[in-house]
């Protein structure tokens, strides 16, 4: 019986894929999509952005992506909780 619940436990795992882990791995596996703009704002800020593209358009989406990479570092601080490391979580 415990066998066969272990066996459809990781079925289930696998089929949805769906993982096993700490609080704070599912608090980061929630952090990709901000951790990509952030990198797209630092990507962006070495580039150097010429005079011709910096219209207001781009202007307020460079504000934007900057806000949500602050966004980004709060809540990678929030997940740095040391409580987070004994929750178990299922993410993906």
């Amino acid at each position: 019986m415990k066998f066969e619940k272990t066996i459809m436990f990781s079925l289930l795992l696998n089929f949805t894929n769906c993982m096993p882990g700490s609080q704070r791995d599912a608090c980061r596996y929630n952090l990709q999509e901000l951790k990509n703009r952030c990198e797209l704002v630092s990507l962006f800020i070495a580039s150097g952005p010429s005079e011709e593209s910096m219209n207001r358009s781009v202007e307020s989406d460079f504000l934007l992506f900057t806000q949500d990479c602050v966004k980004y570092y709060n809540r990678l601080e929030d997940c740095k909780k040391e409580e987070n490391r004994y929750i178990p979580s299922i993410y993906g």
